[in-house]
């Protein structure tokens, strides 16, 4: 009876090692920040000047396209970056746009300082969780589809570097989405009293 019950102990304590391990392996890889990790930190000149970029190259997107013939129009991850870090200025040079809605409903839903990379064939976007202090990130593809449709799809999401189901970044984004859809709440006016 004494042998059983040593056994038993003896591998309770095996797996609440095993246990511990584990946590403490996925609690580090969790906790590790991607290398590729660099958000880009600009003056406002350089947002200004960047969202005035952003949209002199939407601009010859458009003319380019009204050719009707083929055309390269390509951005280099430095410009992509610079966009990412400059989202509120181009937002307020939008019709009806306001300076700040972006990273206000960013910070809204715990998200700062997206960046991303590009690799062949991959971008990886690359966002810091203010509520977790961890960096979320998702590979994604591109590709055409026979009907030459782009077709864009998630390759792999993590958090740190522990592997995380796509559905997790998706209701990222959802929420970032409703986020930014949300209006303000109004500030009403309280009804005065009459005076007696």
């Amino acid at each position: 009876m004494k042998t059983v019950l040593v056994v038993l102990k003896s591998i309770a304590i095996l797996l609440t090692g095993g246990v511990i391990l584990v946590s403490a392996g996925l609690y580090i890889a969790a906790n590790e920040t991607p290398q590729a990790y660099i958000p880009p930190y600009l003056s406002d000149g350089e947002k200004q000047q960047a969202a005035k970029q952003f949209v002199r190259r939407i601009q010859d997107f458009g003319n380019d396209a009204q050719q009707h013939e083929p055309y390269l129009w390509s951005l280099t991850q430095d410009q992509l970056n610079a966009y990412l870090a400059s989202l509120d200025e181009i937002a307020a040079n939008m019709p009806g746009g306001k300076a700040g809605v972006v990273h206000k409903a960013m910070r809204r839903i715990g998200l700062t300082t997206p960046t991303l990379k590009l690799s062949k064939d991959v971008l990886t976007f690359m966002v810091h969780s203010s509520k977790y202090d961890k960096v979320i990130s998702a590979d994604f593809s591109f590709s055409f589809t026979p009907d030459k449709k782009l077709q864009v799809s998630i390759l792999q999401t993590r958090v740190g570097r522990l592997a995380m189901p796509d559905t997790f970044v998706r209701s990222q984004l959802e929420k970032l989405r409703d986020a930014l859809k949300a209006r303000p709440p109004q500030k009403t006016k309280r009804a005065s009293r009459p005076s007696s």
